[in-house]
């Protein structure tokens, strides 16, 4: 029975451990994990001590499930920098607007919706630091240990962000 649960659980930590893992997706495996094993529940909940950032990960889990309206004001203030606003173009025309017209643009402003990038680009930590241990473990070979800090930063930086940068091939 044991040898079981350990199997399921190892599943998961390598589904985990894919490139294209979502943040979206940990949440959903945690949640899963949960229901299966409540004893796992301290840890893995959106909220637990090792979270550090709780209303953060549970927005863009909202954004990325396209359930936006659902943000909370402090999950909104800590995802604005993802937003992409498309205010509504406004047709000058000759004429001031009646009292009704005014009240109907002052209600379409204020509840004005907000788009939000694609936030898949956004990795788990535990994802990003695994791989970045992993690569560094690698780069360490006896004949580098002599290097600066700076040194071994630069190119572990570089192969890190490979993706984002689209130009480094390899350290």
């Amino acid at each position: 029975m044991l040898l079981g649960i350990l199997s399921e659980l190892e599943s998961g930590t390598k589904d985990l451990q894919a490139e294209d893992v979502t943040i979206l997706d940990a949440r959903n495996l945690f949640v899963e994990t949960i229901l299966l094993y409540p004893d796992a529940d301290k840890r893995l909940r959106p909220n637990a001590e090792i979270v550090v950032s709780p209303n953060f990960e549970s927005a863009v889990t909202k954004v990325l499930n396209n359930a936006t309206d659902q943000l909370s004001a402090v999950e909104r203030e800590d995802v604005c920098g993802l937003q992409i606003n498309y205010p509504a173009a406004q047709a000058p025309s000759g004429k001031p607007l009646n009292l009704s017209e005014q009240a109907k643009e002052r209600k379409k402003t204020s509840h004005e919706e907000f788009k939000y990038l694609d936030c898949q680009f956004l990795r788990p930590t535990s994802y990003m630091c695994e791989r970045f241990f992993s690569w560094a473990k690698l780069a360490l070979t006896d004949q580098r240990r002599a290097m600066t800090s700076q040194n071994f930063e630069q190119p572990m930086f570089l192969k890190v962000n490979k993706l984002a940068l689209g130009r480094v091939r390899s350290c």
